[in-house]
């Protein structure tokens, strides 16, 4: 009997559908270790968790010191910077319990027991709808976030939430004051915006740039044109190698003057498979084609890994566009 050859399409939805399982699975063994460990049982070590449920080891490093995880987290936005001294989280996704079980998989797997800082973009619940689940297994020194005028500072449950575990766990915040630069674990980070109070929360988004040696990293939130003109208006140097780019790859982002400015490589774009947004916009797309821009994007490649030496860089992919 002939084999039909399911299409590329459910080939990946399945893909995700095991992943979720596992990642869900490792949370919860994650809770029985700790619960463990508190009555003095015998409970099993991460790799022998991974060994029960069959895990696979998604987060792939490079052979490079540096290491920036896209993670996939369908229609929203999480990047993890992993480095030698230590590691930082921007954003975490919506809330979902397959989003916060994929993320702390992959801080299990990385070994990560805490981050030493945190950055919420904005509050909107595909950027910070998992955060308070994973601050709850895994500490943060200190988190960034934007100040909101009063009038602009959203009332949902998501951001609510994210605000009453941050005071029940004691995390220093600082606000995202642009020109403000930190050295936090072993890289530069610079805030670029927000520069302007705007009603459009994606518009109040944190950009910052990571620095390492001579490799730079932008990470847009879900900056849209508004917030890039004030960018190139401030007179700062947005050149990046990689970009993150603004609001899930939609045409209402990367404008071409903001695209020339900063130059990028690669463009990396954080969006779900099959989205009712349409992201990322063909528009969009065809600016990157124009400029030479080498692109990738979770719904196509899964999570993304770029890794620097200060020098060169390497990408490694979930999965191909097949």
């Amino acid at each position: 009997m002939k084999r039909k050859r399911l299409s590329a399409k459910k080939r990946r939805a399945i893909r995700r559908a095991v992943a979720g399982l596992i990642a869900a699975a490792a949370v919860a063994f994650s809770g029985i270790i700790t619960f463990g460990d508190e009555l003095g049982l015998n409970t099993p070590n991460w790799e022998q968790i991974k060994a029960s449920v069959g895990a696979q080891d998604q987060a792939n490093l490079t052979a490079l010191p540096v290491n920036v995880f896209y993670i996939d987290v369908g229609q929203g936005d999480c990047e993890l910077i992993h480095t030698p001294s230590g590691n930082i989280l921007i954003d975490a996704g919506e809330s979902l319990p397959e989003n916060a079980a994929k993320i702390i998989s992959f801080a299990k797997q990385l070994e990560i027991e805490k981050f030493d800082c945190v950055i919420a973009t904005h509050p909107h619940s595909d950027h910070i709808g998992s955060m308070a689940d994973v601050l709850e297994k895994i500490p943060a020194d200190q988190i960034i976030m934007p100040e909101l005028p009063e009038e602009e500072t959203p009332t949902t449950r998501v951001y609510e939430n994210l605000l009453d575990t941050i005071t029940r766990l004691e995390i220093p915040v600082l606000p995202a004051v642009p020109g403000e630069q930190y050295e936090i674990a072993g890289v530069a980070l610079e805030i670029l915006a927000p520069l302007e109070e705007d009603e459009n929360l994606n518009n109040m988004s944190v950009v910052v740039k990571m620095r390492y040696q001579d490799a730079s990293f932008l990470f847009d939130g879900d900056a849209e044109s508004g917030a890039e003109r004030a960018m190139l208006a401030s007179g700062e140097d947005l050149r990046a190698d990689i970009l993150k780019v603004g609001h899930h790859g939609s045409r209402t982002s990367s404008t071409k003057d903001y695209l020339e400015a900063v130059q990028p490589e690669i463009a990396v774009i954080s969006c779900g498979e099959g989205n009712s947004y349409g992201h990322p916009h063909q528009q969009t797309l065809d600016k990157f084609n124009a400029l030479g821009i080498r692109s990738f994007r979770t719904d196509v490649n899964g999570t993304i890994t770029i890794g620097t030496d200060g020098n060169t860089y390497e990408v490694i992919t979930e999965h191909g566009s097949e």
